[in-house]
């Protein structure tokens, strides 16, 4: 028996606990071959099975662990699925061959975090819907099910999102905002066009704690002197939004998260920014979010594009 080694196992459960909690925002977690025998989390992410799909290729061999809220007549449940992707680009041998018994190991160590309810197979994306992992999860005819929306509320349908339950040991994230009355005055300022933005960040040494790193002027170009290529930060910024007839001032909560940010920060950045956006708008009624992983995203007129639409 092959003896299949996790890599960075701590960082791994901590992103199976994550997975598990009600109002975290993963939904989903990849792991993909490093060496022949060595599995890594390779990301994570909070958009449910489509995004899942847009991160296999074609000549590739990965796992995932997708958290699935499969609903019908009598019940509705929280469940996992562990999905088996052989790409068709896979060339027959022993790749092929050693991904069954490293499934079989994979089971194993993920049921020491997560109860995994089912597993299945699929070589091309459209094998992977939501109504055929259903029917594994449900042991139903897939017949059963009608037409399957992600997200969708509507009886009789098995869907497949982001858990809605609310037992068990799931819990919320509890962002931690340090000096809630300095930033509010920064945010102030911004509001009166005493400053044109404001930069948060997490404090440092800290996952769930973010601060006030500062407020200037300048406009976007200046800002973007301010964020780092290791920091998630999240920044509201002024706009002037030109029109056929005026110019309207317009603010944005920005997000960076770099390339380089691992999977885990990145997916909890996502459940950070609603819990900081609800926070915010209170002092500051911003009009739209933005994101961006890279200075090439970061354009006053992909920001602008955004605002107009």
């Amino acid at each position: 028996m092959s003896q299949l080694e996790v890599k960075d196992v701590e960082a791994v459960r901590e992103a199976l606990d994550q997975l598990r909690h009600h109002e975290s925002p993963i939904n989903w977690v990849l792991f993909g071959y490093e060496g022949r025998d060595t599995l890594a989390m390779l990301n994570a992410g909070d958009g449910g099975l489509e995004e899942l799909k847009g991160t296999l290729e074609n000549d590739k061999i990965r796992f995932a662990v997708l958290e699935c809220v499969v609903t019908g007549d009598e019940y509705n449940s929280v469940k996992f699925v562990l999905i088996t992707w052989i790409g068709a680009g896979v060339p027959p041998g022993l790749a092929k061959a050693k991904a069954a018994g490293h499934r079989k190991e994979l089971v194993v160590f993920l049921t020491e975090s997560i109860a995994v309810a089912a597993e299945f197979q699929a070589e091309n994306l459209s094998d992977l819907t939501s109504k055929d992992i259903s029917s594994a999860l449900t042991k139903r005819s897939a017949n059963y099910q009608d037409s399957v929306t992600v997200g969708s509320t509507k009886d009789k349908r098995q869907v497949m999102s982001r858990s809605h339950a609310d037992s068990g040991d799931r819990k919320k994230s509890q962002l931690k905002i340090a000096d809630e009355e300095g930033i509010r005055d920064a945010l102030q300022s911004v509001y009166e066009a005493k400053q044109n933005w404001a930069h948060i960040s997490y404090v440092p040494g800290t996952k769930d704690e973010v601060q006030l790193v500062s407020v200037g002027q300048g406009g976007l170009d200046t800002l973007k002197g301010e964020l780092k290529d290791n920091q998630i930060s999240f920044c509201v910024v002024t706009f002037q939004v030109p029109d056929t007839t005026n110019v309207t001032t317009k603010y944005v909560l920005l997000t960076w998260v770099p390339e380089s940010t691992p999977p885990l920060q990145k997916a909890r950045s996502g459940s950070h920014r609603s819990e900081l956006a609800d926070w915010i708008i209170q002092t500051l009624p911003f009009h739209s979010h933005y994101q961006a992983n890279s200075m090439d995203d970061l354009t006053e007129q992909g920001v602008l594009f955004k605002l107009r639409n």
